[in-house]
Order: C-alpha cells, then sequence, then structure tokens
C-alpha cells in the first residue's frame, strides 16, 4: 500500500474532548468536519475501485478507513500553513492518523511543516515497505 493525497485548506489539530463536548464544543466539531476531509481526500486519491470499496466500507463499518497494522507502516505528514499562527505540527500529525488509522500503534514517521499563503494544506505519504519510505524521505524538502 502505497498512498500520496492532499488535504487542501488550513491543517487542523487534533482536539480532546469528553463525550458531553462534543456537542457543544465548536473547536470539536470544526475538528471532526476535518478528520472527515481527510478520510474524503485518502478515499479520492485511490483510483482502484475494488481497494477504494475495501477502504469505504472499513470507514462506514469502524469508523476509520485504515484498519490491519500487522507490520509497521510509515506516514509522512507535510503541512503548509498560511502564516504563523497554527496548531502545533504533533497534534496535526496526531490528527491525521486518528481520522485514518483504527490502531496507530504500529505507525511509524515523520512531520514537516512550511508556509504558503496562497494554498495551505496538509499533504499526506503512507507506505508499507521501508525501503518504499527511505526513498520518499530523500526527496522532502526538510528546510
Amino acid at each position: 500500500m502505497n498512498h500520496q493525497f492532499i488535504v487542501l485548506g488550513p491543517p487542523i489539530p487534533f482536539t480532546r474532548t469528553t463525550t458531553k463536548s462534543k456537542f457543544v464544543s465548536k473547536q470539536w466539531q470544526r475538528y471532526a468536519e476535518y478528520k472527515d476531509k481527510i478520510v474524503a481526500s485518502f478515499l479520492d486519491s485511490i483510483s482502484d475501485a475494488n481497494e477504494k470499496r475495501c477502504y469505504w466500507n472499513n470507514y462506514q463499518t469502524y469508523g476509520k478507513p485504515i484498519l490491519y497494522n500487522e507490520d509497521k507502516i510509515y506516514v509522512l505528514s507535510e503541512a503548509y500553513f498560511k502564516d504563523k499562527r497554527h496548531g502545533d505540527m504533533d497534534n496535526i500529525n496526531k490528527g491525521a492518523l486518528d481520522a485514518l488509522f483504527i490502531n496507530d500503534k504500529l505507525v511509524v514517521g515523520a512531520f514537516n511543516f512550511h508556509y504558503d499563503t496562497d494554498n495551505p494544506r496538509l499533504e499526506i505519504i503512507i507506505c508499507d515497505k521501508v525501503d518504499d519510505w527511505k526513498s520518499t524521505l530523500r526527496k522532502v524538502d526538510w528546510e
């Protein structure tokens, strides 16, 4: 499994909440909508109809599209913020993993951020093979 996709719009960080506050917190509602946007962007990036249907069924049944974690899965998240007022990159990454994986304990990876005033977004690359991951990291602009 190798997937690369872009979530358009300003990246939104993970938001902790209680069961009660889910119904009243605008911040949590905004985060929940962003998680749905991450999943939609992931599904839109898949061209194979059978693979897309499998991930969609997982999402409908379990609330997350990616279920298995028998081996490590490698994720690179790169956020592009419109200005210097933005969420903590660690929480941006946590929110993306929370949206995609039912169990992220075997997910490893890296995250980075840049500034792009005209096109804020979150770019995500998911690899299941370490060689693909290493090749991806060599191409990343870490400045």
